[in-house]
């Protein structure tokens, strides 16, 4: 993961879940994981931070989700 990304976010006008958004962002772009419990494995999120970022990410059209 781009350690960068994190480190744009860490000012205080921007939200926690923001920062979290941009991390999944980045490692969903980047290709370090193809899947919710891929990332949940990897990078250690919060199940209900996974899914309230996945859903913003849908929701603002930068990601689309694909069910098996």
């Amino acid at each position: 993961m781009n350690p960068n990304v994190g480190d744009l976010f860490q000012t205080s006008d921007i939200r926690v879940k923001d920062t979290d958004k941009a991390r999944i962002f980045d490692i969903v772009f980047n290709g370090y994981a193809k899947s919710r419990k891929e990332i949940l494995e990897k990078f250690h999120f919060r199940p209900t931070v996974l899914t309230n970022a996945v859903r913003e990410l849908i929701a603002d059209g930068l990601i689309i989700e694909e069910k098996k």
